[in-house]
């Protein structure tokens, strides 16, 4: 949320602002984090080529900053689901980019998408995971 040319989260101990002097100098990086969850596991790899091949080209493009599968536990299960970041300016445009993702597309995941601010963390170095090339920053 932008208030007053700051970009401000409301939790719930209330506002904070990013300028706080532990953030200042922050690069405040925008990202869209997209969770994916089955609805019909049983026709997964009906679309799991056409899926890599789209994440293949967002990654190409710099939409896609992070993708891979997740589990998580239901009733002691493991669960397979998937979770990817994406760099978009708005939620429309961020939307609009999880509306094209084959699985979703086809009806197999259903997806729920979180603004992700990223405000700490180091990166040295710029690699696409699937094929290996990189450059330095």
């Amino acid at each position: 949320m932008e208030e007053e040319g700051l970009l401000v989260y409301r939790s719930d101990r209330g506002k904070i602002p990013v300028g706080e002097p532990r953030l200042e100098n922050s690069l405040q990086a925008r990202f869209y984090l997209m969770v994916l969850k089955f609805i019909d596991r049983d026709r997964m790899l009906e679309v799991q080529s056409e899926h890599l091949t789209w994440l293949l080209e967002k990654e190409k493009e710099g939409v896609l900053f992070l993708s891979g599968p997740a589990t998580y536990l239901d009733e002691g299960e493991p669960v397979l689901s998937g979770l990817m970041a994406i760099r978009a300016k708005t939620e429309e445009e961020a939307r609009a980019i999880a509306e094209q993702e084959p699985f979703v597309v086809k009806g197999i995941m259903e997806y729920k998408l979180y603004q992700w601010g990223i405000f700490q963390g180091a990166v040295a170095v710029s690699i696409n995971l699937s094929d290996g090339s990189g450059s330095f920053c």
